[in-house]
């Protein structure tokens, strides 16, 4: 017998996971040219995730896979760890105490 061991997805369907914020309209906008079309991609390359339209509103956040890599991470400074990539990497101003584990699904 084969046991699957990973998520089970549909084609039309995404899952993710991140450590991350929720922005208010226009908190995105004031670092990222969004009317620029590579500003995805953009975020892709800092590994930093951005998922929109959800209940939340804008998410934009880091992978647990990615807080693995650093060293010596410890699960009490996920928060600062997470503010501090989220403003290195994309040029925000958030607060640990913003930061919550966001998971979810969106329609491809």
């Amino acid at each position: 017998m084969k046991i699957k061991q990973d998520f089970v997805t549909n084609s039309s369907s995404s899952s993710f996971v991140v450590f991350g914020v929720s922005l208010k309209d226009g908190e995105l906008e004031k670092v990222l040219d969004k009317e620029d079309d590579d500003w995805y991609y953009k975020l892709e390359k800092t590994n930093v995730e951005y998922h929109a339209e959800t209940e939340d509103g804008e998410i934009i956040g880091i992978s647990p896979h990615e807080i693995l890599k650093i060293k010596d991470a410890k699960i009490g400074d996920i928060n600062q760890i997470v503010a501090n990539l989220l403003n290195e990497r994309v040029g925000l101003k958030i607060d640990p105490k913003r930061v919550e584990l966001y998971s979810g699904e969106y329609q491809c």
